[in-house]
């Protein structure tokens, strides 16, 4: 076996993995399976885990077999702090995401907001800027039961199947109603 590469916090660590014994190889990958799991009987833990493998996902794609492709653009509500969230358009692209939130971007269920159990089973996705508490953005509202904030400008889309889709305005009023804000929805 060569050695393997990994990231690790900008730098990257060489691994000679025939250097490692079994025994730990095999201890590794128990301790590894049982976090898994206890991680996935958390509220919320499958959810998550969800949103990340959408997240990683390529967002450009061929046409299926039955001819269908995903949206070229799609309609998000932004959520930037201290104002109501609004609906506009994007380019359903990795960039145009990036973009918006001004960075790289991380997907979590929606339904992590404040009174977000009203938001179960309606596919909604909240997508942040992943390195936005390292950056020092603007707090904008809390999450799980205030455990944790989301930071900088956010922004709400569905998901269907493994793509990125429109919301509704009722979708966009109903997060401003959970968070305690007003006004117009339309950009």
């Amino acid at each position: 076996m060569t050695a393997t590469t990994y990231p690790r916090g900008g730098s990257e660590i060489d691994v000679e993995l025939h250097t490692i014994p079994d025994f730990v190889r095999e201890d590794l990958a128990a301790a590894t399976l049982a976090s898994v799991e206890d991680f996935l009987r958390q509220p919320g833990g499958r959810e998550f885990i969800e949103a990340r493998k959408l997240a990683k996902r390529p967002l450009q794609r061929q046409p299926n077999e039955r001819g269908s492709s995903m949206e070229e653009r799609i309609r998000i509500a932004v959520i930037e702090p201290n104002k109501p969230a609004y609906v506009t358009e994007i380019a359903n692209s990795l960039a145009s995401m990036q973009s918006v939130v001004g960075g790289y971007i991380e997907v979590v269920p929606a339904d992590c907001i404040p009174g977000g159990q009203a938001l179960r089973g309606q596919n909604l996705l909240l997508v942040l800027n992943e390195e936005g508490k390292y950056q020092g953005l603007e707090p904008n509202f809390p999450i799980r039961d205030g455990a944790d904030w989301i930071v900088g400008t956010a922004f709400l889309c569905k998901s269907r199947s493994d793509e990125m889709t429109s919301v509704s305005e009722e979708d966009a009023e109903l997060v401003n109603s959970l968070l305690g804000r007003k006004e117009a929805l339309d950009d």
